[in-house]
């Protein structure tokens, strides 16, 4: 951390965790980041989709978490349950993953409606 100077420090928010690096080219076989983390292409299981935009989804989850004391996907543990409220927070999956989501079904119907009721507190 010394190496990057104090530009990159501030008084409100550091990120520190650099335990999980590699190169683009050679990605681990298992990610160490937290499932509610992973955008819905790794979810799916889909090859060859680790990258920045991995990343750049976890960061906004962390961006989300910090700004709202909550994570974004809170207490989600099951994969289709976390696409489906990925989906259903920001719409519904390009074609091609859609298609390959077997479960959509149980939770959109094929124009990526919710089909769940909303239960009240």
């Amino acid at each position: 951390m010394s190496r990057l100077g104090t530009e990159y420090l501030t008084d409100q928010i550091r990120v520190i965790d650099f335990g999980e690096s590699f190169s683009f080219s050679s990605p681990p076989e298992d990610l160490g980041i937290p499932e509610h983390y992973l955008p819905p292409e790794v979810l799916l299981e889909e090859q060859e989709v680790i990258g920045p935009a991995c990343d750049l989804w976890a960061l906004g989850c962390t961006l989300f978490e910090i700004r709202e004391q909550i994570p974004l996907f809170y207490m989600i543990y099951d994969k289709d349950e976390l696409i489906a409220e990925s989906a259903r927070f920001f719409g519904k999956l390009p074609k091609e993953k859609w298609g390959k989501w077997e479960a959509r079904g149980d939770w959109f119907d094929e124009d990526g409606n919710w089909l769940r009721k909303q239960t009240q507190p």
